[in-house]
């Protein structure tokens, strides 16, 4: 059975390579082809727009602030240590947070004191593109 499955593989493939089977023989219309044809223009768009999206913004860095009194306070130090991380690994140019992709900003009760709040964000830091 396997090597049936193989050899019938091999002269479906050796037809389509010699341009012998036309699309017609196995069901596929011209309204199918331009259907497949716009879902391969589409996927190629998209994987152009990640593209480019990656060379804008770089991976998600997530930190943890340290801890304040108030939570304005605890997030201007999370977005301190967020500068910090993405200067370390992408460089200044890429340190401005009002241009970062904000994924999450969670600010809450610190585990060392109920009054104490701790911010933790994670973001895709951004540079600009000219």
């Amino acid at each position: 059975m396997r090597i049936a499955c193989i050899v019938g593989a091999a002269a479906l493939s050796a037809l389509f390579v010699s341009g012998q089977a036309g699309a017609g023989q196995f069901g596929v219309t011209g309204a199918a082809k331009s259907e497949i044809s716009s879902f391969k223009m589409d996927v190629r768009e998209r994987r152009r727009q990640r593209e480019e999206e990656h060379a804008r913004c770089g991976e998600p860095i997530s930190v943890a602030g340290a801890a304040r009194i108030t939570a304005g306070w605890a997030k201007t130090l999370a977005v301190k240590a967020w500068k910090e991380q993405v200067r370390f690994r992408y460089g200044e140019e890429w340190m401005n947070y009002d241009r970062a992709e904000v994924v999450k900003e969670q600010c809450e009760e610190s585990s060392f004191g109920g009054s104490m709040k701790r911010c933790r964000i994670v973001a895709r830091p951004c540079k600009e593109v000219f």
